[in-house]
């Protein structure tokens, strides 16, 4: 297989699409970039983390990963997409300053296309990435060691040069590249937006009502505040039985087996990373989950109809 320059050209499209959609995305590169000039600083290494799990638990975390290799890439002087040829002095140097094991540098001191087309499509490409141990040739051999991962810090340059000299690589070894050059990651799923939304309109009315209340905060037991609205708050999100009727009313990426507008009746739910999730039988047959922001209960969308009436009267 021989990756091509279309799909990390057009997944650093994609990923700027979802930064200018999903603001949090640049905070998070920001606040990573400012981590990167102080890292010894608490306070920023803490925020960093929890805007990654706060991504993470809104699907987003396919983007948080391509911003950290674009970071990880940068700081190890390499481009994500290079428009100039790359020579093959150039591909040594970097893979020699990146690599941590001197057996590892001295055989990269002199790969060039036809040798780094043979490394990938063998086994000491495992071997130099710490994926197994190095065979031993004798019973009298030391101890097998294995090696550090000596081409993690490489990946962009790597993948670059492949696609510039057209270096077949063999299906099973695809894996090998940076995932961001052999697959489109998926669009920005605008309904996220919707459900963020949601969660801050409950957040800032839990908020106001604290700030409302005369209560004395210091006196509660928060542990169990917490459990009670967290019990209470689920409770809510799975007011969905089976055999309820619900209508698809987006189509994304994540949504595959499913036709806009189709109704389909609810199986079973779950919640999974805070998210509701509901099982329905497809348009392929298949008894399949998919995220609830991606629906909308009969009944609810009746209801709306019908205040839309009123309104109008």
């Amino acid at each position: 297989m021989i990756i091509k320059s279309e799909i990390i050209s057009t997944n650093l499209i994609t990923l700027e699409s979802a930064k200018s959609q999903f603001p949090i995305l640049i905070e998070y590169q920001k606040n990573e970039e400012l981590k990167n000039g102080k890292p010894l600083d608490i306070d920023v290494s803490k925020k960093s983390k929890q805007l990654k799990d706060e991504c993470k638990r809104y699907d987003l975390g396919l983007y948080v990963d391509f911003i950290d290799f674009i970071l990880l890439s940068k700081r190890y002087n390499q481009e994500i997409f290079y428009r100039n040829k790359i020579k093959s002095t150039d591909l040594q140097k970097i893979l020699v300053e990146n690599a941590y094991d001197e057996d590892a540098k001295k055989s990269f001191k002199s790969k060039n296309a036809k040798s780094m087309g043979v490394l990938i499509n063998s086994k000491k490409w495992d071997v130099y990435s710490a994926n197994i141990y190095p065979s031993i040739p004798n019973i009298y051999t030391r101890r097998k060691r294995r090696y550090n991962n000596n081409l993690m810090k490489s990946e962009a340059i790597i993948a670059n040069y492949f696609i510039q000299n057209e270096i077949d690589i063999e299906i099973h070894n695809i894996n090998r590249i940076n995932k961001f050059y052999t697959f489109f990651i998926p669009k920005p799923d605008l309904s996220i937006k919707n459900e963020m939304d949601k969660t801050k309109e409950i957040i800032d009315f839990i908020i106001n009502k604290l700030s409302e209340s005369e209560s004395d905060f210091r006196k509660i037991n928060c542990d169990q505040l917490i459990n009670i609205i967290d019990g209470e708050l689920r409770n809510k999100m799975l007011e969905i039985e089976p055999g309820d009727r619900i209508k698809c009313i987006e189509i994304t990426d994540e949504t595959n087996g499913l036709t806009l507008n189709n109704i389909y009746d609810v199986k079973s739910k779950v919640i999974e990373n805070g998210i509701l999730k509901v099982y329905v039988i497809n348009d392929k047959n298949i008894n399949t989950k998919y995220n609830y922001r991606s629906f909308e209960t009969i009944v609810n969308l009746r209801n709306s109809a019908l205040d839309n009436i009123l309104n109008d009267l």
